[in-house]
């Protein structure tokens, strides 16, 4: 690994080093949450029963740069860059982990919201442990081959999953959303962006219901015969190949709809999609 060194007067900085680094066992952890500002997150399956957490710094703002906290709830490990509007940390939710500890509205911040250091984390997952990742400043998420429930929301950068089942929430503002489902959809599973595709890979015998809305976007299938549950078209059916706009929420079904996803664009389209 290069590293490159900046030096300023009495300080040095050395880019590229690990920032943070830590194991956990997997039998103590269920929830790992990584809350970060500036920095891509990697997500991948571990092979051992070790929970494993790098956070390599790439850069610095100023010298006034916010510091990486780590805390321990019972079988929670939430990382977060530590900020004087952040809340008191509350009581977690699966379904909106980032609750746990938000900013204040119209906080003071002093000049501190320049001073995020940009953190690029590796985390390796066991089985069964669900992983919880948001990232904001031009950043990617990246989730690959992870068994537990997965829960990831960017602001300015994509989302991509591969080989994953279980998938909570795959949301951005700016960029496109990629998932990639390894068979049957596992969960519940809500998708949106504002300026982007979303494209979601599943199984030709998937049985999912979606609920679809988009204000300049099309929604597209190359599965067979979707029904469509509130009519959007004559046949109320959206055929392979076909491309329908919908611009108030619409439910659709392929096969008995046992799993529920919630599907919403305002500038991009939509592609519900065999995988490969």
């Amino acid at each position: 690994m290069k590293y490159v060194i900046i030096c300023m007067l009495w300080t040095c900085v050395t880019y590229g080093q690990k920032y943070f680094e830590k194991s956990y066992a997997a039998s103590e952890i269920e929830h790992v949450v990584i809350d970060n500002f500036r920095g891509n997150i990697n997500v991948v399956r571990s092979s051992s029963n070790q929970i494993k957490i790098i956070a390599d710094l790439e850069s610095i703002v100023n010298d006034k740069t916010l510091k990486l906290k780590e805390h321990k709830d019972g079988n929670l490990v939430y990382l977060y860059i530590e900020n004087p509007c952040k809340q008191k940390l509350g009581k977690f939710d699966p379904q909106n982990p980032f609750n746990y500890s938000r900013s204040v509205n119209n906080c003071d911040w002093n000049g501190d919201e320049l001073s995020f250091p940009q953190l690029s984390y590796t985390v390796e997952i066991p089985d069964g442990v669900n992983i919880y990742a948001a990232t904001v400043m031009d950043s990617k998420i990246n989730i690959a081959d992870v068994t537990g429930n997965v829960y990831a929301s960017n602001v300015n950068g994509p989302v991509e999953m591969k080989n994953v089942s279980n998938v909570l929430n795959g949301t951005t503002v700016n960029g496109d959303i990629d998932i990639y489902y390894n068979d049957m959809p596992g969960t519940d599973a809500q998708f949106s962006t504002i300026n982007g595709e979303i494209n979601l890979y599943v199984s030709p015998d998937a049985s999912i219901k979606t609920r679809f809305k988009s204000y300049m976007g099309e929604l597209y299938t190359d599965l067979d015969a979707v029904q469509m549950l509130n009519k959007q078209n004559k046949s109320g059916k959206l055929e392979a190949g076909e491309m329908l706009k919908i611009d108030e929420y619409s439910e659709a079904k392929i096969g008995s709809g046992e799993i529920s996803m919630t599907i919403e664009t305002f500038n991009g389209n939509a592609y519900l999609k065999k995988s490969k």
